[in-house]
């Protein structure tokens, strides 16, 4: 039976009390449908329910670093599905140059979690929008950085 007419048998006991102001009227006034009327509701029990697939697993989930933006440091974290045996988490400005290069190598799977403290290899980074990539076996996720001074 569509759940429109569903909502209309369950309003009908109301009309003839609700033809005067009375709690009635007001309760006939609040039964709304949301959503299609013309939807089918189902009443019978399924026999059996075929499981959804839920798809591959992604091989790694990179957070949002915070506080973002930042001024001393920031955290990174990120959750490996697998071992990996090859990975690379980095800094690049705006540019595409590499500023510093925080994880590299293998990595067990599992939540991680490193610091960026705004600096590089030639010292402190001047404040601006940096980039955040992480490569694992293959799969690239990237996140933006601002840094404040």
């Amino acid at each position: 039976m569509p759940i429109g007419m569903v909502s209309a048998f369950a309003r009908e006991p109301l009309i003839a009390q609700a033809q005067t102001e009375s709690p009635a009227r007001w309760m006939l006034f609040t039964l709304a449908l949301l959503g299609d009327p013309a939807l089918t509701l189902r009443i019978d029990v399924p026999a059996a329910v075929e499981p959804v697939a839920a798809g591959p697993v992604p091989a790694l989930a990179l957070s949002e670093p915070a506080p973002n933006p930042f001024v001393a440091q920031t955290a990174i974290v990120f959750d490996l599905a697998r071992d990996v045996n090859d990975s690379d988490l980095a800094i690049y400005d705006a540019g595409g140059r590499l500023r510093h290069r925080l994880v590299a190598g293998p990595l067990a799977r599992g939540r991680h979690a490193v610091r960026w403290s705004g600096e590089d290899i030639g010292g402190e980074v001047p404040p601006g929008t940096y980039f955040l990539r992480f490569e694992a076996d293959g799969a690239v996720v990237s996140r933006k950085i601002v840094r404040f001074k």
